[in-house]
């Protein structure tokens, strides 16, 4: 063992002739330094990890004080006690022995004859010496972990090496324990099904670990599993985990898994900002293609094969947003960056789309993610879009603040004609937003005669007609708060069934009564007459357009 303990102490030529009189089951305390109790107070003198030698000299006279000694040290992490009985006819007060035992503290009767300075520089000596040993050990281990970073070592050969000097299988997992780097070696047959079991199902192992840290206990199919889980923290941000599983033996050299840890951090910071170059790369390819500033279809066609995409498929366009996005930042500067925010919401639609085997390419377009889903089989499930929104929706609960909002487009049968694809999604977002409100999916060809309207938005004609119809409405609202809008648009939403809108507003069915004579009397219609209501209905719907422009 590298650390020295009051029972390796016990074993050097120097204690020889000492003697245990109490404290057994501590003798496994670590010694770091020795220290020598030359006044009464020694407690505010001495340090955590140190083996105290004295003669009591200081408290020979104080029964209290004698009492108190062996408390204080305990409660100051002292390891052990030596003591030169030669003040009490060399026999240790059995007050002191019977609080060392109670306290499992080591308690070393030392001989009459002894010298402090033959007992104080062996062990001194033997502690440097280790202390020499350890660096050494470190600077081994460091230079073993530099050369294989240099080597181009990825995450699965630092596993590897740390599996090999630990003598214990590595395993090396994002923050939600999705697996990135497994080794086993020198496991038994046993636990290797277990371990592969526990590293493929991130969500069954997050629900043992339960974001602890440090060695862990559980059991897993009624067997006992010890593991050490070290968090991997960059720039003060949890990325990651290592976990050494402890299954040779119990044993493990912190210092050895704190240099891994500092490895795979430097790993995970190179391979994420290839990631982030990379996807910049992917962003821009697909911006310009919406853009049409590439003309030609095999250009597209040849660029998108350098990212591994087959962009002669058929795709089905959707918009993702963060509802309000910079605002919502603005009024609060305590959440992330807006581009770390973004990248987190990136990563969810990313493991949201591969936890239903889609083929897809994600880029994100300002504010906006896009995902198109690549048709397979001459089809898309309908329910795909909605399924993959809800999950993302889920996934996002880090900030219970991000609103998003998706719009899907209609199916892309060129990449040509990606531009029109996009515009469709995002023009079913906006306008969806409107319609549906917040946390919504909303599709294009669900719109109806929302898409007319939409064709036509900056026709000064349609702004005309629903101003004329609306405008004393809402002027009305303004100056007497009589909420006929908001009426308005519950009576639209229940198909003019007067009833239904006063129950699901919570008023009487007289006050809606009223409120309706009143939009009559404010837009000069007849809501008994189809052609008014369909007028009332179109005006609603520019309006929102309108809005959201």
């Amino acid at each position: 063992m590298i650390n020295l303990t009051v029972m390796e102490a016990l074993c050097l030529p120097a204690l020889s002739d000492a003697v245990l009189i109490a404290g057994e089951k501590g003798l496994q305390n670590l010694i770091t330094s020795v220290n020598i109790m030359e006044v009464p107070e020694i407690d505010r003198f001495v340090n955590k990890g140190e083996l105290l030698v004295t003669t009591t000299y200081p408290i020979k006279d104080s029964i209290k004080a004698q009492n108190n000694l062996i408390p204080n040290l305990v409660n100051k992490g002292v390891s052990a006690l030596a003591i030169k009985p030669v003040f009490y006819d060399n026999i240790v007060p059995p007050n002191m022995i019977k609080q060392a035992n109670e306290m499992n503290f080591p308690l070393i009767q030392l001989p009459i004859t002894a010298s402090f300075n033959n007992i104080l520089n062996p062990i001194l000596s033997e502690i440097l010496n280790r202390q020499a040993t350890i660096l050494q050990k470190n600077e081994e281990v460091h230079k073993k972990f530099t050369d294989l970073v240099l080597r181009g070592g990825d995450l699965n050969d630092i596993a590897k090496m740390l599996s090999t000097l630990q003598d214990n299988p590595v395993s090396i997992h994002t923050n939600k324990l999705r697996k990135l780097a497994l080794s086993i070696s020198n496991s038994e047959t046993s636990f290797n099904q277990i371990i592969n079991e526990l590293c493929i199902d991130a969500k069954q192992f997050s629900k043992i670990i339960c974001n602890q840290t440090g060695v862990i206990d559980f059991e897993y199919r009624d067997i006992a599993i010890k593991i050490l889980v070290h968090p991997v923290i960059i720039a003060g941000e949890r990325y990651g985990s290592l976990i050494l599983w402890l299954t040779s033996h119990d044993q493990f050299d912190i210092n050895i898994v704190e240099q891994a840890v500092t490895i795979v951090a430097l790993e995970i910071v190179k391979h994420t900002a290839v990631m982030e170059v990379e996807r910049r790369f992917r962003s821009f390819l697909i911006e310009e293609i919406i853009q049409k500033k590439i003309q030609s279809r095999i250009d597209v066609v040849t660029k998108g094969e350098a990212y591994g995409w087959d962009l002669t498929s058929k795709f089905l366009p959707i918009v993702i947003e963060i509802e309000d996005f910079f605002k919502f930042y603005e009024l609060d500067y305590s959440i992330s960056s807006p581009a770390n925010i973004l990248k987190k919401l990136w990563t969810e639609v990313s493991n949201s789309a591969n936890h239903y085997n889609l083929d897809t390419i994600i880029v994100d377009i300002g504010s906006k993610i896009l995902i198109l889903v690549k048709q397979r089989f001459d089809t898309i499930g309908p329910n795909i879009p909605s399924k993959l929104f809800k999950r993302i929706q889920q996934a996002i609960s880090f900030d219970k603040k991000i609103v998003i909002n998706a719009g899907v487009g209609r199916l892309i049968e060129d990449i040509m004609e990606l531009s029109e694809g996009y515009e469709h999604a995002v023009k079913a977002l906006e306008i969806g937003r409107q319609i549906n409100g917040k946390s919504s999916i909303t599709h294009y060809d669900d719109l109806g005669s929302f898409r007319i309207l939409i064709s036509e938005k900056h026709n000064p004609e349609l702004r005309k007609f629903s101003g004329e119809l609306l405008g004393d409405i809402i002027k009305c609202d303004e100056e007497s708060k009589s909420n006929l809008m908001e009426t308005l648009e519950m009576i639209l939403k229940c198909n003019f069934n007067l009833k239904e809108a006063a129950q699901n507003m919570f008023i009487h069915y007289n006050t809606i009564r009223y409120r309706v004579k009143k939009i009559e009397e404010l837009a000069k219609i007849d809501m008994n007459s189809s052609s008014d209501c369909l007028s009332l209905q179109l005006a609603m719907q520019i309006r929102k357009i309108q809005k959201s422009v």
